[in-house]
């Protein structure tokens, strides 16, 4: 706090002290800014610089950009609410719903799960895309859904544009030399059978013991975890559903061991036999020094507990796992399971369901539906123990009548009791948990022992899983350093520089699955609103509205390229798509690419019908402070440039302001070193 107080009052100073060395003249008719646009995002990592270098690009078109630092659930409510009232602009990371590209999940008029962009089809060309996005979401040849999704990205980059795609970044991951069967791509839990120390390294007690470090974990019920810490935590002790390879390959390996296609809307799968649920310990009084096998058992909402060999995994697990994320009483997000028309247990086999599938529920036809694979990649729920005997019936998202649940059910004792003491069927179970300390996990002698890698049978070398609590990204090195830590992971190149010729260590790197991206709120006017139902009337350019053509001079305007070279040393991917780049078959590099031309910003704003001549800047910054939240408001104001004394005065301003804004990376950069 009192470095960014210290670096506020130092711009406010300098901006004084260069107004009167540099006396702003004033705005006239002929230099007045073509918009004042309100761009907001949230202060998380980088994206407070990354929006103050937009505001500095885009005035060079004569667009003064207001940047708004909100606190997250701000900021998070406005996206859902499309911030039809106050925001124009907005920079944030956009997530792989699932580990399909559909883009019904983001860009799609009927998206209720998440229309933050406000697409409506009353707009030109949103039918053609969503057209084809339905096609993409029924079409199961791979070759023809990746022609399709093609067709789709080029047609969203070039008629509609509400998104311009910006990094993804690269994620780091650091272990010792002495730990053999470590592949970052299958994730630590499914290495964690292969995975054994050859020897012991510098600082390390135990070759059973294997100590990974994060933040605090928030819920470990599959159906309300958002936090990567829960999920690391979930992976270890349960198992999925099916399982699905880094290459998006359904596996028959895991839980589900076969699958029979009867038609396109008819799957039957097989779960393995051998496969039992962990006893349901009762972890919540334990401060470390009881075993974990001398803990009580809980009992669940139908009278059951489990010993770890009298309650086998079943079908009717995998029924009422998918019954649960289809039905919107228990999971908001229910719509992404709007695809499932049934789903039963087989009359003559317990080990075996059938899955009834409709991809396009407004049709009276049954449609296929590709991402199903992926959307049945979640985490394994155990019956016995959450459901209940309610006669009440409830509805899955598509209709389907269940019971078992009401709307009291997520606020039972034992619903909340799993939340934060939860088992599964996987390698590992909870012994003790102290918040903002560690959390401990022992390995299961009731798990199956098959690898998913490979299909081999596997048993556990590391016999205690360790997840130490440390926020602060120094004491992490430091930590890893002194060899207290097994496995140090970041997305800053910058603090693992001590790897690179350092044979003790071995350096593992992927991309992330997460994308940032700038979003364009087309509810709002200039960059949408009326301007997107008016086509334009130069030549050549008479398929495009006045809407998408600001959009395209803006895009072409941000240099993507330079902000990645000064914030992120050049080594965040660009991406070019609205999909995701680590969903590669799908993925296109080369759809309407948006490279930095401030020729052809001017060339799309004159279309527009505004006179643009590339004016020059200065640079003003200004504080607000709101009852709810700390907002910084950083603005970009446009001198008279009738002289070139002027013209001198706003280039010097444009350098403060540039010098300025490194200071603040710099900071940042200081920052993200000890986090």
């Amino acid at each position: 706090m009192r470095k960014s107080a210290l670096l506020l009052f130092c711009i406010l100073t300098i901006i004084i002290v260069s107004s009167s060395i540099f006396p702003n003249p004033g705005l006239n008719a002929s230099t007045d800014p073509i918009a004042h646009l309100t761009l907001s995002t949230n202060n998380v990592g980088s994206r407070p610089d990354v929006g103050l270098f937009i505001a500095q690009q885009l005035f060079k078109i004569g667009i003064n950009v207001d940047v708004r630092i909100v606190e997250w659930i701000e900021f998070w409510g406005t996206l859902y609410s499309g911030g039809i009232s106050q925001y124009d602009l907005g920079y944030m990371t956009l997530y792989g719903v699932t580990g399909d590209p559909d883009p019904r999940n983001c860009y799609f008029e009927k998206a209720e799960e998440f229309n933050w962009i406000g697409e409506n089809t009353e707009m030109p060309y949103i039918n053609e895309s969503n057209s084809l996005i339905l096609q993409g979401s029924t079409t199961l040849d791979l070759i023809q859904r990746q022609q399709i999704y093609y067709d789709w990205q080029e047609l969203y980059m070039d008629k509609i544009i509400q998104v311009l795609p910006f990094y993804v970044h690269r994620k780091y991951d650091v272990t010792w030399s002495t730990l053999q069967g470590y592949d970052q791509k299958w994730g630590i839990a499914n290495c964690l059978p292969y995975m054994e120390f050859s020897e012991l390294h510098e600082g390390q007690e135990s070759l059973t013991e294997f100590i990974d470090f994060g933040k605090n974990w928030r819920n470990l019920n599959p159906l309300f975890m958002i936090d990567e810490e829960s999920q690391k935590i979930s992976d270890l002790i349960t198992e999925n559903l099916l399982e699905i390879s880094p290459d998006e390959i359904p596996m028959k390996i895991g839980l589900t061991t076969d699958w029979v296609i009867s038609s396109d809307n008819l799957i039957s799968f097989r779960i393995r036999e051998d496969a039992f649920w962990n006893p349901s310990y009762n972890i919540t009084a334990n401060n470390g020094s009881n075993p974990v096998e001398t803990l009580p058992l809980a009992i669940g909402l139908k009278g059951e507990n489990s010993t770890g060999t009298n309650q086998q995994v079943t079908a009717k697990d995998a029924v009422f796992t998918l019954c649960c994320y289809a039905n919107p009483i228990i999971n908001e997000r229910a719509r992404l399971y709007s695809w499932i028309k049934n789903v039963w247990v087989d009359e003559n086999d317990k080990q075996v369901f059938h899955l009834l599938i409709d991809g396009n529920p407004n049709t009276l036809e049954l449609e296929p539906y590709a991402p199903v694979w992926s959307l049945l990649n979640v985490p394994l729920m155990p019956e016995f123990f959450l459901n209940s005997t309610t006669s009440t019936v409830t509805q899955t998202i598509s209709g389907m009548n269940m019971t078992g649940f009401d709307e009291n059910t997520v606020e039972s004792d034992v619903w909340k009791f799993y939340s934060y003491s939860a088992f599964g069927c996987g390698k590992y179970m909870l012994e003790y948990w102290h918040r903002n300390y560690e959390t401990v996990l022992k390995a299961s002698p009731y798990w199956h022992g098959e690898g998913i890698i490979d299909g081999t049978a596997q048993d556990l070398d590391i016999d205690t899983f360790i997840i130490r609590v440390i926020p602060d990204g120094t004491s992490a090195i430091t930590d890893f350093k002194a060899g207290k830590l097994d496995i140090l992971k970041t997305k800053y190149k910058s603090q693992i520089e001590f790897v690179w010729e350092d044979s003790r260590f071995e350096m593992h790197i992927s991309q992330d699955d997460k994308m940032e991206v700038l979003y364009l709120n087309i509810r709002r006017p200039f960059v949408g609103g009326d301007f997107d139902y008016e086509y334009l009337k130069a030549e050549g350019k008479t398929n495009y509205t006045k809407g998408v053509a600001i959009r395209k001079a803006i895009c072409y305007a941000i240099d993507r390229e330079e902000i990645n070279q000064m914030l992120f040393d050049g080594g965040s991917l660009i991406s070019n798509s609205p999909i995701i780049p680590i969903q590669y078959y799908y993925y296109t590099d080369f759809p309407i690419k948006y490279s930095h031309n401030l020729t052809k910003a001017a060339e799309w704003l004159i279309a527009a019908g505004y006179e643009i001549d590339l004016p020059t800047t200065t640079i003003t910054t200004t504080t607000e402070t709101t009852t709810t939240s700390p907002t910084t408001t950083s603005s970009t104001t446009n001198p008279t440039s009738s002289s070139s004394t002027n013209e001198i005065e706003a280039l010097n301003i444009v350098v403060i302001f540039t010098f300025l804004v490194m200071v603040n990376v710099f900071i940042r950069r200081r920052r993200k070193k000890k986090e």
